[in-house]
């Protein structure tokens, strides 16, 4: 599991490699909620996904090769201005997958 870096801002787009895997995400701020989109090897996994804390946005296990999940103070919903202070983005890969959907 990886936190990944986030500035406070709207909309943001970054680029980041789990070994051969390469991962695009896009953040948007929809006003009350945070849509994200998700590409792997720039094919789309997910778009314009609603961003809960402490749901994945890859919401079915077929689609993954990893996940991506907010966390938030108080569970509060992901928001621009917050990001990277108290609301963080984690990655965790195929294997930490596997591992949390069995138990």
């Amino acid at each position: 599991m990886q936190i990944l870096p986030l500035i406070q801002v709207a909309s943001q787009e970054f680029t980041f490699r789990d070994g051969d895997t390469r991962w695009t995400v896009r953040l948007k701020d929809c006003g009350d909620v945070m849509a994200a989109t998700i590409l792997r090897d720039e094919i789309e996994v997910v778009s314009g996904v609603r961003a809960l804390p402490g749901e994945f946005l890859i919401p079915f296990a077929y689609l993954e090769t990893g996940n991506f999940m907010f966390v938030t103070e108080g569970d509060e919903l992901p928001s621009g201005p917050m990001l990277g202070m108290g609301q963080e983005l984690y990655y965790f890969d195929a294997a930490e997958m596997v591992e949390l959907r069995n138990g």
